[in-house]
């Protein structure tokens, strides 16, 4: 098994989301979208900072800010939006977009893309560790 080199290391996690629409009064799903970097450690902390909230003794979760904190932190590029604002050259790109996804709807749309990434991040993250074997662990052969 290889070791871990900083050149292999994941950079950017697509996501893809399905979503139930009706068009000309057919049920259907349309496919989004969204390609985030990879937080880095700040915007890590910083999103779990959001997350939790201490309240008088009580810890509160808040998912919708934090998760839109990291969604602008991190949102590289989204497809799939037919009405999605785009630049001049016929682009999206992040300053033409992002009040596209201010709305309820699109809110939950951050909330599902983010929550994904965050799993894929942590699934990948958890595989490596699950298959790395430790610095002190004994070699196959010695014993």
């Amino acid at each position: 098994m290889p070791g871990f080199k900083k050149s292999s290391a994941i950079e950017r996690v697509n996501v893809v989301l399905r979503y139930p629409i009706i068009e000309n009064n057919i049920d259907s799903f349309a496919v989004v979208e969204h390609l985030f970097k990879v937080p880095n450690t700040r915007e890590r902390e910083e999103y779990n900072r959001r997350l939790t909230q201490v309240k008088g003794r009580k810890v509160l979760i808040t998912t919708s800010d934090a998760n839109f904190y990291l969604w602008n932190s991190c949102i590289l590029s989204v497809k799939g939006y037919d009405d999605l604002p785009v630049s001049s050259n016929g682009e999206g790109d992040t300053r033409t977009w992002r009040n596209y996804f201010t709305d309820d709807t699109c809110r939950q749309h951050i909330n599902d893309a983010v929550n994904a990434m965050m799993e894929k991040i942590s699934s990948e993250e958890g595989e490596a560790e699950k298959n790395s074997v430790p610095s002190s662990a004994p070699s196959s052969g010695s014993m």
